[in-house]
């Protein structure tokens, strides 16, 4: 073998080898992904950050909101600052899915029990039936953190609206106590209010998914208090 061929060999293992492995061990077996930023508004924000001019997408964001939670206190969009919350809607009479969800969510809070900045907001959709007394011994069923897990009823039709246009799930009253068509599904808000996910309230797999994606905006949550990242929206 001449020295030419000996050096392209040599060049071979030292370079494409080891970025072969790179690719496999992260990229074939996967290093943990972004989670996911829904609903893009077409819009775009221009800002510095560490001296540089960037621009970044401008997402839709839950709207304001003043409800009452299962203990009397109100509520708004700034009990939750830097916090991350998962949002479901359900009505305390239910006796399908909602109980399927509660007992998710039980298991979601007390995998993050000692993480302060993950909440649990479940909206009733039969306000005129889900008074706070109910609401307080339907929390106490699922064994809720008061200071975690908020149960919140207000009026019907900002309920409603939020449950549509905000966080955009199908919502119906069909007429009766017990007559409600409302999703299933968990959403996972991040501290900007953007919606970042949407989950299966009632299959435990689908849970799982979401305690993971969690774990992910808990990292960038500290990134922002750290200003090590530029804030969205």
């Amino acid at each position: 073998m001449n020295n030419r061929l000996k050096i392209l060999v040599g060049f071979t293992i030292a370079v494409f080898i080891p970025l072969g492995f790179w690719y496999y061990y992260f990229g074939y077996k996967g290093l943990p992904k972004p989670v996911k930023r829904w609903f893009p508004t077409g819009e775009v924000r221009h800002f510095k950050f560490r001296g540089k001019d960037k621009v970044d997408s401008v997402y839709h964001t839950i709207a304001d909101f003043k409800l009452t939670d299962q203990n009397g206190h109100v509520l708004t969009n700034d009990s939750f600052k830097e916090r991350i919350y998962v949002a479901d809607f359900f009505f305390c009479s239910c006796t399908t899915v909602c109980p399927k969800m509660a007992h998710q969510l039980q298991r979601v809070q007390a995998e993050f029990k000692n993480v302060k900045w993950i909440n649990f907001l479940s909206h009733t959709v039969n306000p005129e039936h889900d008074s706070i007394s109910a609401l307080k011994t339907y929390a106490k069923r699922f064994g809720a953190d008061d200071e975690k897990w908020k149960f919140v009823t207000g009026d019907k039709q900002l309920l409603y609206d939020l449950c549509k246009n905000s966080y955009y799930l199908a919502v119906q009253d069909d007429g009766g106590i017990d007559n409600f068509d409302h999703s299933e599904k968990f959403v996972l808000v991040d501290n900007h209010r953007v919606i970042r996910g949407y989950y299966d309230g009632t299959d435990s797999v689908d849970v799982n998914r979401m305690m993971g994606d969690i774990v992910l905006l808990l990292k960038e949550l500290s990134n922002d208090v750290n200003e090590l990242k530029p804030p969205r929206n």
